[in-house]
């Protein structure tokens, strides 16, 4: 990883990194990156920290990519298994997946973070909803009857 303004790599722990890297993605308050690997693996990787905080399995075949939340929460992995996983990023928990009938290729948050867009081996798209639960942390839960301002 580079620092562009500095023109430098930038150091850490990449011995980490032992597997070949499917894809990778930053997120948004540019404090992580969250990697995955040829072996199924998710490794987030804290910037400021130059080590990885977190490591775990997250498919059983081809995990292929990862996207985060446009309000960095969350993340979601694709694999060849046709899954698709939805995951905390601060706590590296599983919250809910997703088992598609084609291989995903592809996926993508809504600017607004409330569904995710796959592309699929068949040339379908699913555009999938995600609760209003999993979007916000259970302490930043939005209110019930929310008072709408002009």
């Amino acid at each position: 990883m580079w620092d562009l303004k500095k023109n430098e790599r930038v150091g850490g722990d990449w011995a980490a990194f032992n597997e070949k890297l499917g894809d990778i993605a930053i997120t948004p308050d540019k404090k992580r990156v969250i990697a995955v690997d040829v072996a199924c693996n998710v490794k987030v990787y804290d910037i400021a920290e130059k080590k990885v905080n977190k490591t775990f399995q997250a498919h059983k075949a081809g995990l292929n990519g990862v996207m985060v939340s446009p309000n960095g929460n969350r993340f979601a992995t694709i694999s060849d298994a046709n899954e698709i996983k939805l995951w905390d990023t601060d706590k590296g928990e599983e919250l809910r997946t997703w088992s598609l009938p084609t291989p995903v290729w592809s996926v993508a948050f809504s600017a607004d973070g409330k569904k995710l867009i796959t592309a699929n081996g068949d040339t379908t798209l699913y555009v999938l909803n995600l609760p209003l639960a999993l979007l916000f942390p259970p302490h930043r839960q939005p209110p019930l009857h929310p008072r709408l301002a002009f």
